[in-house]
């Protein structure tokens, strides 16, 4: 593992016992798949056996190749796997190196099949006919057919087992660390053999069939038709060998990224990529992979944002622009604090005095917020609302009148409930404000200030003085008669001001308690 290599967030932890069974099952179609060797080269040699109809060399090939690939293969196979049943953690980077040792395993085997069957007489079941050949070209014949079993056998495990251990590391991939890709890997690595394959193997083993090693296969017994024939078949058997695993190695990683890409579009942040090869596919998909990290993050930041701005505008806002830009104009500003907290909160222990706070500012934030205002601040047992800001929205003055009356209705059916729910009393207020974040480089937070913010403050602490809950500006009043019915209590004037505020506006609260104090 990579220093590169990173946990992947929010995944769930993989039991012991289900990876060694899972490794169990991969090492057991691990040496299926090297097993299979010997169904491809029955197949070869079947139709070689078809074609010159000797029948004789088919038993010998039989026997050699029974011992050679299926002997030999499901061995080597266990060798080659025998580090991942050691395996308690990820098992990636034997999975990365397990293609090409499978190869070089298929072509040491090939090799020696081949070295095996020139030995036995199984490609040259006419002794007398080869005796006749000259030296050079028999070695020449020899090597160039074991050259052609070698390639095919090799690349044939290669992509067998890559398609296993893709398969594996797509299903592994959210218990276990992602790893970066070999920044050297290219796909055009895996797209050589394939072209050498189905463009060079194909014509030159029929030129040279034709050519030079011609006396060759007449040793063989094979007519030109019948080479011709056999290489043709040959040809056809290589590309489709080619066309399936390369086409599942490309199509596999470019799935499981639209998969991804798709659950991204539907809002889903975990939907990472599975690696499943070390190329540029490989790259893209770490890539991406990043790219969904980013944004996870960034939703962690904004969600930490919401909760200390009280708004996802603001967040959202913050994030978007870095800023948000200060603003002049008309809000409804909601103040509410408890009765009586002094006295409610003593002989309590700090925890306890905490406890009641949050259950009492989850219900009026909660409210607040449904109504579509915003929690701008918590100072002790005052909560600070404000309506048509950061963002304008219609029908602010209705919006915060009917917000208060909820919180009122909601903390009487905590108390009905026999919960904790203060009385507590409300100050409504609209008119010009000013809003915009303030602050340094150390910290900023925002905030709003202005005529109507302080005189949503004062009617908060007259509700004392008129034996109310919820007392509203004359200008919330105008543009909120219709959400409550209402009652002039009298003007109020605030400190510093040369003039009274006007007449203040209460709303009798139809709540379950229906005390002579329920007046709002």
């Amino acid at each position: 593992m990579n220093a590169a290599d990173r946990p992947r967030p929010d995944s769930p932890a993989l039991d012991p016992a289900t990876l060694a069974r899972a490794l169990a099952l991969f090492r057991r179609r691990h040496m299926n798949t090297m097993a299979s060797l010997l169904l491809l080269d029955l197949a070869t040699t079947g139709v070689l056996t078809l074609v010159s109809m000797r029948w004789t060399a088919f038993v010998a090939a039989l026997a050699l190749s029974a011992l050679a690939f299926g002997l030999g293969g499901a061995v080597g196979a266990r060798i080659l796997t025998r580090p991942l049943a050691r395996e308690r953690g990820d098992p990636t980077p034997h999975l990365k190196k397990l293609p090409g040792r499978s190869a070089a395993l298929a072509a040491g085997i090939t090799l020696a099949y081949c070295l095996a069957a020139f030995q036995f007489g199984v490609f040259f079941p006419d002794e007398a006919a080869l005796g006749r050949l000259p030296a050079g070209t028999k070695t020449a014949a020899s090597l160039w057919f074991a050259a052609v079993y070698v390639a095919l056998y090799a690349f044939f495990a290669y992509y067998a087992v890559a398609d296993r251990c893709a398969t594996l590391r797509a299903n592994l991939a959210p218990y276990t660390r992602e790893s970066e890709p070999d920044a050297r890997g290219r796909f055009v690595n895996r797209l050589v053999p394939v072209f050498l394959f189905l463009a060079i193997a194909p014509a030159s083993l029929l030129a040279l069939d034709l050519g030079l090693f011609r006396e060759v296969r007449m040793a063989q017994g094979l007519t030109i038709e019948q080479t011709v024939l056999l290489d043709a078949i040959a040809a056809l058997l290589a590309i489709a060998i080619s066309l399936w695993f390369v086409s599942r190695s490309l199509t596999r990683p470019v799935r499981l990224l639209a998969e991804a890409q798709r659950r991204l579009e539907a809002g889903d942040l975990r939907a990472g990529a599975a690696i499943v090869s070390d190329d540029e596919l490989g790259r893209l998909t770490a890539a991406f992979n990043r790219m969904v990290r980013g944004l996870r993050e960034r939703e962690r930041l904004r969600d930490a944002f919401d909760r200390f701005t009280g708004t996802h505008e603001v967040a959202d806002a913050v994030m978007r622009a870095r800023e948000v830009t200060a603003v002049a104009r008309e809000a409804t500003i909601l103040f509410t604090d408890i009765e009586g907290f002094s006295t409610l909160s003593e002989g309590l222990a700090p925890e306890a005095v905490f406890d009641r706070l949050n259950e009492y500012v989850a219900v009026v934030g909660t409210v607040v917020r449904e109504h579509g205002g915003t929690v701008n601040n918590y100072l002790g047992d005052s909560v600070m609302g404000l309506f048509n800001l950061p963002d304008e929205h219609p029908g602010h003055a209705r919006r915060a009148v009917q917000a208060a009356l909820a919180i009122q209705a909601r903390l009487a059916e905590r108390r009905a409930a026999g919960r904790f729910a203060p009385r507590t009393r409300i100050g409504i207020a609209t008119g010009l404000v000013h809003a915009g974040v303030i602050g340094d480089a150390g910290r900023s937070a925002y905030t709003a200030y202005g005529h109507a913010v302080n005189l949503a403050s004062r009617l908060e602490q007259a509700n004392k003085r008129h034996g109310t809950l919820v007392l509203v500006s004359e200008r919330t009043r105008e543009l909120a008669e219709d959400a409550a019915a209402m009652r002039c209590v009298g003007d109020v004037t605030l400190p510093g001001s040369p003039r009274p505020a006007g007449c203040t506006r209460s709303r009798r609260a139809r709540t379950s308690s229906r005390t002579s104090r329920g007046r709002a």
